[in-house]
Order: structure tokens, then sequence, then C-alpha cells
């Protein structure tokens, strides 16, 4: 692991997010085992934490229809949240790593 994946998994666990690993049938296999490994209320909260994330990330972008409005989202648009969420997070570590002060520029 190197000191970028690091800091991405930080930011995971500050968000209150659980760390995806790779979105390989695998990973995500390791993300629902972290999941149940968790308390009911945990990974209530986690799950809660996504979706808020994944509502910000919404506001702020234009998203091509990744059905935010539907009530039982496609296997691929869970996917397609799911990675926006962790590009989302990449990008706060990568700012982390830049700007570790919290200095404005």
């Amino acid at each position: 692991m190197n000191e970028h994946d690091v800091f991405i998994t930080l930011e995971y666990l500050e968000s209150g997010l659980i760390p995806s690993k790779s979105f390989s049938p695998e990973g995500i296999a390791d993300f629902r085992e972290s999941l149940a490994s968790l308390s009911e209320e945990d990974a209530r909260r986690a799950k809660r934490k996504f979706r808020k994330l994944w509502r910000k990330i919404c506001k702020d972008e234009s998203v091509a229809d990744e059905g935010l409005k539907v009530g039982s989202p496609s296997s691929i648009q869970k996917s397609c949240r799911r990675r926006a969420v962790h590009r989302e997070i990449c990008n706060a570590a990568r700012e982390k790593i830049t700007n570790p002060q919290g200095e404005h520029e």
C-alpha cells in the first residue's frame, strides 16, 4: 500500500465510510463482508453517510443519469455511484496530500 492509498483509506474512515479496495466482484464481496461485520446501527450510519455524500456529489456536479430519483437503483447505477463517491474521496485525499496545513492558495 503506497502513501496515496493510505490517505484515501484515512479519508474514507474520517468520512465514516467503509474503504473500498477495488470495484471488481471480489472487492465488492470484501466490501459487503466489511459492512456485515459492523453492528446494525453502524452499518446503517455508514450507508446513510454514503447516500449523503452521493447526494452532495449530484448537487455539485452534473452526473449523467445515475438514477438519483429512482426507488431501487440498478446494479450498474450502484456501481457508478460507488465510483463517483470514490473519486470524491480520492480528490479530498489528494487535496490533503498537496495542501497538508489546510492553507489556501
